[in-house]
């Protein structure tokens, strides 16, 4: 489903904001409307730091509080606005009905389903585009890590099975590539990493970028998977699922009696990405402070638990996962 209004898609940190909330530089994204790319009004946005924060303020709620905002209306009342009516004096332009005329298009009947032989597919990305970055492992700051925590094969293991990259977008940069079950290459994170702590950079911004932006070109049609699913097929371990990939990379070490996948964010958890897991057992791995955002998830899915010991093992610890608890010990 396409919307008119949708988050700012990454582009540097320039496309990053104070947050309103917390005041945090860089962690807040704003909602464009996606026909023009203009911003909402400066507030209207989610903070990054979902759970420490939790700022989320929706477009649909400053509509309904703001129903004469000029977005919608950008000549400041003018009832025949050029935005609502592109064409300047046709009435029945094509912004307002896409079909020419036909006054139940899909645009302005969203409940009607829409054509599937409409629907644009998702972009994908080369497989080679991977293979590409699989190296450079001494300069990588990740691998750096986990080399001074666990032994060298178990680290060349992990790696392999999750085709981890490198790249130097950042030097010591890590690539966290989301492989479909089909073996599709949907995108990858670069992340950077301090090779002494394993802690992200996050000042003096997050430090996240997105491969499909750095080579998949404009127009890019982005669809994102779970990571680690391309390794469901021919598998039977029960699934576990963390918010972060280095959880995720962890928990293959420390839990190796499940399939450790990663959502990649709090809110990147839905049960649209979970379908390809079928009615295999799943465990979820929330965060502290999230569990209950991902039992409303769990409840949607088949033979789905919440494994809830990090706010006891972490003494409630906002933020803190099973990977902060497996490090510490």
């Amino acid at each position: 489903m396409n919307h008119r209004f949708t988050l700012e898609p990454y582009k540097g940190v320039s496309s990053r904001y104070a947050c309103p909330a917390c005041g945090l530089k860089h962690m807040f994204v704003r909602y464009i409307d996606a026909t023009t790319g203009a911003h909402l009004a400066p507030h209207v946005g989610r903070c990054n730091r979902e759970v420490a924060c939790g700022y989320h303020y929706k477009p649909k709620q400053f509509f309904a509080e703001n129903p004469n905002s000029e977005i919608l209306n950008p000549n400041g009342g003018n009832p025949k606005p050029e935005y609502l009516n592109p064409n300047g004096r046709n009435p029945k332009s094509e912004y307002l009905n896409p079909n020419g005329g036909n006054p139940k298009s899909e645009y302005l009947n969203p409940k009607k389903k829409p054509n599937s032989k409409l629907q644009i597919p998702h972009s994908t990305l080369p497989f080679s585009t991977v293979q590409e970055t699989m190296c450079c492992y001494a300069d990588n700051h990740f691998v750096r890590f986990l080399n001074t925590r666990y032994p060298q094969q178990v680290v060349d293991a992990v790696v392999q099975r999750y085709c981890i990259g490198t790249h130097h977008y950042w030097d010591g940069g890590t690539v966290f590539w989301q492989i479909d079950a089909q073996g599709v290459v949907r995108t990858g994170k670069v992340m950077l990493y301090n090779p002494a702590t394993g802690k992200r950079f996050r000042q003096p911004h997050s430090h996240i970028h997105w491969m499909h932006s750095i080579v998949g070109g404009e127009g890019y049609r982005l669809q994102q998977c779970l990571f680690g699913a391309h390794l469901l097929p021919g598998n039977t371990l029960p699934i576990a699922i963390a918010e972060s990939e280095k959880t995720a990379i962890l928990g293959s070490i420390h839990m190796p009696q499940y399939l450790w996948l990663a959502a990649g964010s709090l809110s990147n958890l839905t049960t649209e990405k979970c379908k390809h897991i079928g009615n295999r057992p799943i465990t979820l791995f929330p965060d502290a402070g999230a569990i209950a955002r991902w039992a409303a998830i769990a409840a949607t899915l088949p033979h789905c638990t919440v494994d809830t010991r990090i706010e006891q093992l972490m003494n409630g610890c906002d933020g803190c996962d099973m990977a902060d608890y497996w490090l510490a010990a």
